[in-house]
């Protein structure tokens, strides 16, 4: 009896997590909702800006410009398909969300975004937030 009390207890102290999780996926996804987020990268030998605007919906559009000045060469590149938040750590108004995603073509990826006391990063890179434009 006291085996099973025992295991019972485990399995309980297993489960209160996985619900804590569901609430911050929850909350970090309201959190993202109708936010565009916007990284630029640049140097002597080009640019790139990206964005992506996570809709109140569940879409995303993701942008990408690259600029290379010496070939006067512009490329642009725009993808959509759907968002979700996969996992999330919050605490005090910073944490670490995994946004997962897949794209209208199929493809699929999952992207880190991070905010601390010093700022808003997606993959590493800082990121402007902004209102989305959808």
């Amino acid at each position: 009896m006291r085996l099973k009390l025992l295991v019972v207890t485990a399995l309980a102290a297993l489960a209160f997590p996985a619900v804590a999780d569901a609430g911050q996926v929850q909350t970090a996804t309201k959190l993202l909702r109708g936010k565009r987020f916007v990284t630029h990268i640049g140097g002597e030998a080009g640019s790139i800006d990206r964005s992506v605007d996570l809709c109140r919906d569940g879409s995303y559009t993701y942008r990408s410009t690259f600029i290379h000045p010496t070939a006067d060469q512009l490329q642009e590149e725009t993808l959509t398909g759907r968002w979700k938040v996969a996992k999330a750590r919050l605490r005090g108004g910073f944490g670490t969300v995994h946004v997962r995603w897949t794209g209208d073509d199929g493809s699929r990826g999952t992207v880190r975004i991070v905010a601390n006391r010093r700022g808003v990063y997606v993959e590493g890179q800082v990121a402007e937030v902004l209102r989305a434009g959808c």
